[in-house]
Order: C-alpha cells, then sequence, then structure tokens
C-alpha cells in the first residue's frame, strides 16, 4: 500500500495533493478553484458559495459562475457580474437571461436578499421600446406600436398631438422641430416628408 506523506492522497495509486487552493478538487472538497479567495464562487475552504455553480473541469480545477435567475444579485462587489437579478431566467421582462438590465428597464430591489422588480419606463400601451438615461432620469420612446404614430417622451402620439412647430418624423418614429436631410416639413399633414418641396411652395425652416 502506497503511504503518502501529510495533505496527499493515495489516488489510484499515485498521491495526490488535497490541498484546498491547489486547482485540483478531491472528494472531500466541494469546489477548487486554484486559489484561497472568497468571493469568487469558491471559499477559503473550497465550499461553493451561495449563489454560485461551480462545475469541474477536465484538469480537476473548478469554475464558478454566478446563477443568473436565482433572485440573489452577485454584483461586482460580490465577486459576480451580474446588475440585475430577477428570479427568472428569461428575457424581455427588464433582466436578461444573462441578469442585466434591459433598455428601457429601471430594476430595483426592496432589501439585498429579494428579487429585483424591473419597470418598463415608456408607456407600455404606446411604446414598443423605450431608451433610459439614468443620469438624466428620463425615457425616450424609440420605437412605436403604431406606424402612423410618433414618439413625445416616453409616449407615442398620433401626428396632430406632436408637440407646437414640430412634424412627425417617419425616420427616427418621433416629433422633430428639424426634420432630416432629404425631407421637408410639410405643414398641411405636419409630417416631415421625403424629396423635395412641391412646385410654388418653399422649404419651411424655424
Amino acid at each position: 500500500c502506497l503511504a503518502c506523506a501529510d495533505n496527499y492522497l493515495n489516488v489510484s495509486g499515485t498521491c495526490t495533493s488535497n490541498q484546498c487552493g491547489d486547482a485540483v478538487k478531491q472528494d472531500n472538497e466541494r469546489c477548487d478553484d486554484g486559489n484561497l479567495k472568497n468571493l469568487d464562487g469558491c471559499t477559503d475552504a473550497c465550499l461553493i458559495e451561495a449563489g454560485w455553480n461551480c462545475v469541474q473541469q477536465t484538469s480537476g480545477k473548478s469554475l464558478c459562475t454566478p446563477v443568473c435567475g436565482d433572485g440573489m444579485l452577485l454584483d461586482a462587489s460580490k465577486g459576480g457580474n451580474e446588475i440585475c437579478d430577477d428570479g427568472n431566467a428569461i428575457s424581455g421582462d427588464g433582466c436578461s437571461s444573462s441578469c442585466q438590465i434591459e433598455e428601457g428597464y429601471t430594476c430595483t430591489r426592496a432589501t439585498p436578499t429579494t428579487a429585483d422588480t424591473c419597470q418598463f419606463r415608456c408607456d407600455p400601451g404606446t411604446c414598443k421600446s423605450c431608451r433610459y438615461d439614468k443620469n438624466t432620469a428620463t425615457a425616450i420612446c424609440t420605437k412605436c406600436l403604431s406606424s402612423s404614430s410618433f414618439g413625445v417622451g416616453p409616449a407615442c402620439v398620433t401626428v396632430d398631438k406632436c408637440p407646437p412647430n414640430t412634424f412627425g418624423d417617419p425616420v427616427s418614429s418621433l416629433c422633430v422641430n428639424s426634420c432630416p436631410i432629404g425631407y421637408y416639413k410639410d405643414r398641411a399633414s405636419r409630417k416631415c416628408v421625403a424629396g423635395i418641396c412641391p412646385a410654388g411652395t418653399y422649404i419651411y425652416q424655424d
């Protein structure tokens, strides 16, 4: 019988280190990621940390990643890369399947241990997609549900509801002060129209 030194195990006739942090997961370890650091999924005692999943690679070393969708936020301060975690791994609800906040949403949590609640910042009845600027705390609809509507801030309106002296722009789907290049302001329809002004008219620019 092969006798191994302290901190080594007899594995199929070979003395193998069983020390935590040697990058080889042994039977007495739940994980071993090659270091004795905490907050990376595998503790300094080679135990899997809450909210993490560790998989043993062919080399024997454990690869640990945050579990997205468990409701536990593992952001950079906790060693993870999650920006949100709403308790599921489904995209399209504000927090994506990779636990990143989706465009147009804000996500908050009541306590550190509760899942995120995500809110679409634009009017869901008129707006299909939205851009939310955290720095200015403003939401801008970037695509309306109806092709005949135009965005004004977080909502979409028919062209007759665009603010005074603005025109419905089919390019940006917004009510704009100035039409894009190649379009002119048609005061009758209050829209930006492609092409050049009809004969006997002139370009109207404020």
